[in-house]
């Protein structure tokens, strides 16, 4: 086993998923690379359709073009997480267009670097807007109309940092703690309605956003040294759990963060 390392035990088996969605309209914020684009495609490949966001809608071009070839509808919408009600009534249209909502992925995200006392604030507001509030304002758009049909799934994109503090990065950390209290809050205010909320809880998986760490030979090594599995992950194996959080497998499952983090906290 390498430091390079970081391929999964074996490759996704994208048939095992066929028709999980089928019928179902997913939304997925952050949708233009790593893990929302990974959770888009998945979605497609399972027979949703798809409504991808982020901040800029020639980022999500290429995306709907890949999507597409799985045969459902694929929109793309543009709109600024970290200004909550503008992003709530982008989110509130593509759900009038789309028809109703049916799984929402809160997946944008944002960290922020530097120990506490020398956090700039503003970007640490910056950073809640878009890890925390507009994950609320998500819900306050596309929830009500879940509860109405008596079927929705919210899943969210949390780490294992929600657990576990982690130094020159605590804002992101405390961010995604507050997430999963969020979450926890959704839940049981749901609980009975056919709505259920969960969070997705990964290590470091191998996107865009960590690239810089992996680059980083010192830090690469260390998060290996924490994880028990000896590497990081691949957006692939997100897919999995995300099925089960996304589909009727989870109807009596609210509330929880499953967390994909090769035994990271174990230690």
């Amino acid at each position: 086993m390498t430091q390079e390392r970081v391929a999964p035990e074996a490759p996704v088996d994208w048939s095992r998923w066929k028709g999980w969605l089928a019928g179902r309209r997913v939304l997925v914020t952050g949708a233009s690379r790593g893990i929302g684009r990974a959770l888009a495609e998945a979605s497609a490949r399972a027979g949703a359709d798809v409504a991808l966001f982020a901040t800029s809608l020639e980022r999500l071009e290429p995306v709907a073009a890949d999507l597409a070839a799985h045969g459902g509808r694929v929109s793309c919408h543009a709109a600024d997480a970290a200004d909550p009600a503008a992003f709530s009534a982008a989110i509130a249209a593509a759900e009038k267009a789309s028809g109703g909502i049916d799984v929402l992925v809160n997946n944008a995200g944002s960290a922020v670097r530097g120990e506490v006392l020398a956090l700039d604030l503003a970007a640490f507001h910056r950073l809640l807007a878009v890890n925390v509030v507009a994950c609320a304002a998500a819900a306050q758009a596309v929830v009500p109309g879940m509860i109405a049909r008596r079927w929705g799934r919210v899943v969210n994109v949390s780490s294992v940092y929600a657990r576990v503090p982690c130094r020159n990065l605590n804002a992101y950390a405390i961010s995604k703690a507050a997430l999963e209290m969020l979450t926890r809050g959704m839940a049981l205010e749901w609980a009975g309605t056919g709505v259920t909320a969960n969070a997705i809880g990964p290590a470091q998986v191998l996107t865009d956003l960590s690239r810089p760490s992996w680059d980083d030979p010192a830090r690469r090594a260390q998060v290996i040294s924490q994880i028990p599995q000896g590497r990081w992950a691949t957006t692939d194996e997100l897919v999995g759990p995300f099925m089960l959080l996304a589909s009727d497998a989870s109807a009596m499952t609210t509330g929880q963060t499953l967390f994909v983090d090769g035994g990271r906290l174990l230690l």
